[in-house]
């Protein structure tokens, strides 16, 4: 899996690309982390060329949104597709992270 965060009108996306290996998490973790660390509180991940989320994927999306609401901030998720919507919908993920159809309406949703 490879990330690419860029800035948004004040919103850090983070597009998720590929799946994530279990040997590439630890990697993907820090560098998340290191974009928190940089003060990035208002996340939304574009799932868009995420074919596959495992229960690691959960975890860290679950993970960066535990750290940056303790920072008054928060994260949203956008592009899932049907198979990572049914595990949102499955695990409740939905109920605790907003999902939205487009980077541009989750970007808007902070303002």
């Amino acid at each position: 899996m490879e990330i690419r965060a860029e800035a948004h009108s004040g919103v850090t996306v983070i597009a998720l690309v590929g799946e994530l290996l279990t040997e590439e998490f630890a990697q993907i973790e820090r560098q998340i982390n290191e974009l928190i660390g940089q003060d990035a509180r208002r996340l939304v991940f574009d799932l868009a060329s995420c074919r596959m989320l495992s229960s690691q994927g959960l975890g860290l999306l679950l993970g960066a949104t535990k750290r940056v609401r303790r920072m008054k901030g928060d994260v949203k998720v956008v592009n899932a597709n049907e198979r990572i919507m049914n595990l949102f919908q499955l695990t409740n993920v939905n109920t605790v992270i907003g999902i939205y159809p487009t980077v541009d309406s989750a970007v808007q949703s902070f303002h």
